[in-house]
């Protein structure tokens, strides 16, 4: 899961973790990305993020609901699952 949490930090140019991130649109593609690239539960996400386990179950929802209703978003999305996967298939 760190190589979702180093391509999302690049791809916004923010830092992820402990409540430091202000970038709303990062900390809702990471939570995506790593529930579904990696797998991750929301106890683990919730260590990368700073935040409860309940609060990754509202963020995904909040991600999942904007992944819907918002062009710029999947678009983000898309850019970064490119780069996910071309990383993991060059590693």
């Amino acid at each position: 899961m760190n190589h979702v949490r180093v391509t999302v930090e690049t791809y916004f140019g923010v830092t992820l973790g402990r409540k430091t991130c202000k970038n709303e649109l990062a900390r809702l593609a990471f939570a995506l990305l790593a529930r579904a690239q990696s797998i991750a539960t929301n106890a683990v996400i919730s260590q990368f993020l700073g935040i409860s386990p309940s609060g990754v179950s509202r963020l995904l929802t909040r991600a999942q609901q904007l992944r819907t209703s918002s062009k710029d978003f999947r678009s983000h999305l898309t850019a970064l699952q490119l780069v996910i996967t071309q990383a993991t298939f060059n590693a």
